[in-house]
């Protein structure tokens, strides 16, 4: 459902995702459709999943996990 506010279709260029393993806002269940979106339109894509990284990792604050952020 959440999916369906992304027209990934649309999206021109190389994506990356990152995903925070402990992430509750979007669990993993979640990761497999973006998968599978970028596969059903043949976009380039790097997806990640960082340890020990929660929703909003990369965003200076009480989440923010250097090395998930570093390595996006």
């Amino acid at each position: 459902a959440q999916l369906a506010a992304l027209d990934i279709a649309r999206i021109n260029g190389p994506l990356y995702v990152g995903f925070g393993r402990d992430d509750s806002i979007v669990p993993p269940q979640h990761w497999s459709a973006v998968d599978e979106q970028v596969t059903k339109h043949r976009k380039p894509v790097q997806i990640e999943v960082h340890p020990g990284a929660e929703h909003g990792y990369m965003l200076r604050g009480p989440r923010y996990l250097a090395s998930a952020a570093e390595a996006s």
